[in-house]
């Protein structure tokens, strides 16, 4: 390349020259060109950014192949290096025709990096690669006709899918370039030349509308969940890990929201039970962590889970019947329906669910229809109970995602009666009534202060009210 500051073209001399030189170098075959700069064309080079004009990049892919119907497209590898080069010299520019840029620090970002970081040549194998639209693509004559190595002139490129990979790798090796001599990146890049004039918005379109992966996707990489299916199947039970969209829970069948929703339950911790409310895929988050092992691990049999399944349906239509009662208010219908996994934790709690871990246990014959009914229903009654004693003025919705309040509510729960704990506090009433003049103060007010000091710190009053 020859850049110059004048503003003619070259004189006719000084291009011989350089055509003398293309001539001897390219005599067997063409692996020398000469680009020519005078001061306009240097211009319109520094201008690229600002203009937005078309990005044209020779792209070097190792162990590259080619498709040839019905649009040309090469794929191979290319080296981390080279990708930090498109990022130094352009920057977002190159993803003008995806549908985000860089989004910064996610956790898939991080995630991208930690790989950059630790496993650099595991890069090829963790990373869903990118692909590239170009208006021409030309093979260049560097590395011959095999493919272990190709260099190729792409014309007017643009990033489709893969934003995030050339954006963590380019400030990933702004600070430590030398840690990307062993990342290479799976890439394709596709032909526009031949294709309909829409044919790279429909590239674009569907490179980036694959489903969403999620957390409980990752569940099923997990060997106790095939363990527990695995344990299942034995006995003709279908325990369905995997997201499907033909799978419907049946006598016989049941899937991962179910077991997680009956062991948070069945567990008698509230923190789990909270979350659980809040957003279950939470404790599917990252198999390792501590939620979700709490729920799944070597201690947790097939017929355990099973068995808190089969509980927590009977639960769940008790449930929807209370719902239905036409005398009900809509703050305690809000009960029912939002409460319904403290509610249930509450009932597990009064089975000792600790229990259906034992072959032994006879379930079918202490897990009656009737005992969950009266159980379910004398829960929601002390809890609606307490609410109007201690958190009248609470949003029900909110209140079931607030960990402070239900450790609080099921304490009180299942400690004692709403009966037993009002005619505790009755008590405490009549007698400071005996030993102080309070008669200013009607028993409402009395009790209303007694009731939050009461609540506040029980283990003060115990056996007062004797």
């Amino acid at each position: 390349m020859l850049a110059y500051t004048g503003i003619n073209d070259l004189a006719d001399p000084s291009k011989q020259d350089f055509d003398d030189l293309l001539a001897e170098i390219n005599d067997a075959s063409d692996i020398l060109t000469v680009k020519i700069l005078n001061q306009s064309s240097l211009h319109k080079f520094l201008t690229i950014g600002l203009s937005g004009n078309p990005i044209t990049v020779d792209i070097e892919i190792k162990s590259w192949g080619k498709v040839e119907e019905p649009h040309i497209a090469f794929y191979g590898q290319v080296e981390g290096a080279h990708i930090l080069e498109w990022w130094r010299v352009f920057g977002t520019r190159l993803f003008t025709k995806n549908l985000r840029s860089v989004i910064g620090d996610t956790d898939v970002n991080n995630e991208i990096k930690e790989t950059l970081s630790h496993q650099p040549c595991h890069f090829w194998y963790f990373n869903n690669g990118i692909t590239i639209v170009a208006n021409r693509i030309t093979k260049n004559m560097m590395g011959g006709t095999g493919n272990e190595y190709g260099s190729f002139h792409c014309e007017g490129i643009n990033i489709v899918n893969g934003a995030q990979t050339v954006g963590t790798i380019g400030k990933f090796g702004d600070k430590s370039p030398e840690e990307l001599n062993d990342v290479y990146v799976p890439v394709r890049i596709i032909s526009l030349e031949t294709g309909e004039s829409d044919f790279g918005d429909l590239v674009t379109k569907a490179n980036n509308r694959q489903n969403k992966i999620e957390n409980r996707d990752f569940v099923t990489l997990d060997p106790e969940q095939t363990r527990i299916k695995q344990e299942l199947g034995i006995d003709g039970i279908d325990y369905n890990v995997m997201r499907a969209e033909t799978f419907s829970p049946s006598e016989t069948s049941f899937d991962l929201v179910e077991s997680t929703t009956a062991l948070a339950c069945a567990s008698s911790k509230v923190p789990l039970v909270v979350q659980l409310k809040r957003e279950i895929g939470k404790l599917w988050d990252v198999i390792g962590r501590s939620q979700y092992n709490q729920l799944f691990n070597p201690s947790v049999s097939g017929p355990y889970v099973w068995r808190c399944v089969r509980a927590q349906r009977k639960i769940d239509r008790e449930l929807s019947n209370i719902e239905k009662i036409p005398s009900l208010s809509g703050r305690d219908r809000g009960i029912a329906i939002h409460g319904n996994r403290l509610i249930a934790s509450m009932v597990f709690h009064e089975m000792r669910s600790s229990q259906f871990k034992d072959p032994s246990f006879n379930y079918d014959a202490t897990v009656t229809d009737e005992m969950i009914s009266r159980e379910t229903q004398r829960y929601f009654n002390s809890l609606r109970d307490f609410i109007e004693l201690y958190y009248g003025n609470a949003v029900i919705p909110t209140l079931f995602k607030n960990l402070s309040k239900c450790k609080d509510l099921c304490q009180l729960c299942l400690r004692e009666d709403p009966i037993t704990h009002r005619t505790r506090i009755m008590k405490l009433v009549a007698t400071c009534r005996d030993e102080y003049p309070l008669d200013t103060m009607g028993d409402d007010v009395l009790f209303e202060i007694f009731a939050q000091r009461y609540h506040a710190s029980p283990e003060l009053w115990e056996g007062h009210h004797d």
